[in-house]
């Protein structure tokens, strides 16, 4: 089987990523899509790679990309940025790597197409969506800090 690069988005960057990838059969545009065809996007997926820079907005908001890839049983790569670390237990739930280092990218691929337990790192993943990311426990949460806040007054 070979491998594909699929790009899904129509970020800023895409014309000069098609211009870097011009005539390569290994790697696709697909442009944007609809919520209602997310399933359908993930079903042509193995593997999301999440290649954030560092700056205060990724080290300070926590992406939702990750856990929706999770929730699909899809394995995640991502930069080593904030929000990240809170949700990638690294070589256990997904795999990190060194913010905006096109080697350590490189070899985290490398690596992980190499990976036997793979299926395990994805299964870590899912199990823990289940159990600690999901509305129900959110809104277990949200509810204490609501109440902390009103009975402190």
């Amino acid at each position: 089987m070979t491998n594909k690069l699929i790009f899904y988005g129509d970020g800023i960057e895409r014309k000069n990523l098609e211009l870097l990838a011009l005539n390569n059969p290994l790697i696709q545009f697909k442009g944007s899509f609809l919520p209602s065809q997310v399933s359908q996007v993930y079903s042509n997926v193995d593997i999301v790679v999440n290649p954030r820079i560092s700056n205060l907005l990724t080290n300070s908001v926590t992406p939702l990309k990750p856990l929706e890839a999770m929730a699909y049983r899809k394995l995640v790569i991502a930069s080593d940025v904030g929000g990240m670390h809170e949700l990638i237990k690294n070589e256990k739930t997904g795999f990190l790597f060194k913010a905006e280092s096109e080697s350590a990218l490189k070899k985290i691929i490398i690596d992980v197409l190499k990976n036997k337990k793979i299926n395990v790192v994805i299964d870590n993943a899912y199990n823990e969506i289940l159990e600690n990311r999901n509305w129900q426990i959110n809104s277990l949460k949200y509810t204490k800090i609501y109440n902390d806040l009103i009975n402190e007054k």
